[in-house]
Formats: C-alpha cells, structure tokens, sequence
C-alpha cells in the first residue's frame, strides 16, 4: 500500500473458464479472495460477456440505481474485505462493475479471440461490461493461419484487431486494447 493506504498494484485475474463454460464459481472465488477484476478468455457473445458482469455482482439493494443486470454473487468477501480496508456495507457498495456503477470499482474484462467475436463486437460492447482485449495468437489459430510471424501479425489479425478498435472508439464506454508483446506499445498508444 502506498501512504494513502491505497493498494500499489490491482490484481486483475485471468480465470481459466470460457465464456462458454460455467464459470460463476470461479469469478466468486478470486473476487471473495480480494480481486479487483476478472478476464474471461474467449467471448464470442453478448449474452456471455453479460453472464460475466452477472457473475460478478450481488443481487442489487432495492430502489438501486443499476439493477440490471441482476448480479448472482454469493456473500462471502471476508478477505476481500480485509484486502480491501473496508467494512461489509462499504464493500459491497464498493464492490460492483465500473463503469456499469460509477462507484464500482470492479473491472470485467472479455477477451475477443475469434472470428464470431470480431463479428458480434458491437453487441458484446452492449453489455455492460469495463474492457475488451483482442488476443492475436489465438486470433490468427482461430482463423486458420497458424501462429503469427515472428514480431508481427497476420494481415487478417490486424484487421481484426482494427474492426474491434473502431468498434470500441464509436462508443465511450468500454476500453479496447491488444495482447501484443513490447515491441508493439507504441503503436497501441498511438491508436489510443
């Protein structure tokens, strides 16, 4: 923690489910643990970049102000709590999807790595979820290519990448970004 009491580092999880497969019980576990964030490898839909945000939240007080999606999560963030400095009722105010509530302080993160998803981005964006990561490797495998070259992609990786981008900067809401190696930061930061 920093002076402020402020954790130096945001521990943000690659769970190892898919969005295909069940996975409420493990984005309960890590966020009960003290996790600050979830990312749910290969969405292809909507409807399971919702079932994230789903998995992540409490069911909501009443008269709230974000009740949809109606969260699943079970009670139990005993260390989370600790992890967190907070006591119940600060957590669990606390503890929701951003930017879905603007208190929340939860991240939920889907990860783009096929065709369907390039070609469903702009109903996943519909769903409340904080980011979108395209993961080339499994991108260029899922679209028949094989591995990429060594230090750059595939023509038709990138194309995928920028149909998710330009997805994403027709919106203000949700974050786009690449799983890319250092060699390519500078052109992630330049496409913003």
């Amino acid at each position: 923690r920093d002076a402020d009491g402020r954790m130096r580092l945001t521990p943000i999880v690659r769970i190892p489910q898919d969005g295909d497969e069940g996975f409420r019980w493990a984005v309960k576990q890590v966020l009960d643990l003290g996790g600050m964030g979830i990312i749910l490898p290969h969405v292809d839909t909507k409807e399971e970049a919702v079932r994230l945000v789903q998995a992540m939240r409490y069911p909501p007080m009443r008269n709230s102000a974000q009740p949809e999606p109606r969260g699943e999560r079970g009670w139990g963030p005993g260390s989370a709590m600790r992890l967190w400095s907070m006591d119940a009722h600060d957590y669990y105010r606390k503890a929701d999807v951003w930017p879905l509530n603007p208190e929340g302080e939860l991240f939920a993160v889907v990860i783009i790595e096929s065709q369907e998803a390039v070609g469903n981005i702009h109903e996943i964006l519909e769903a409340p979820i904080s980011a979108v990561m395209v993961v080339p490797g499994d991108m260029a495998v899922d679209l028949g290519l094989g591995p990429n070259p060594a230090g750059r992609n595939h023509p038709e990786v990138d194309a995928a990448f920028r149909t998710v981008l330009e997805a994403c900067q027709t919106q203000n809401r949700v974050i786009c970004g690449a799983a890319h190696g250092s060699s390519r930061t500078q052109q992630m930061i330049d496409e913003g």
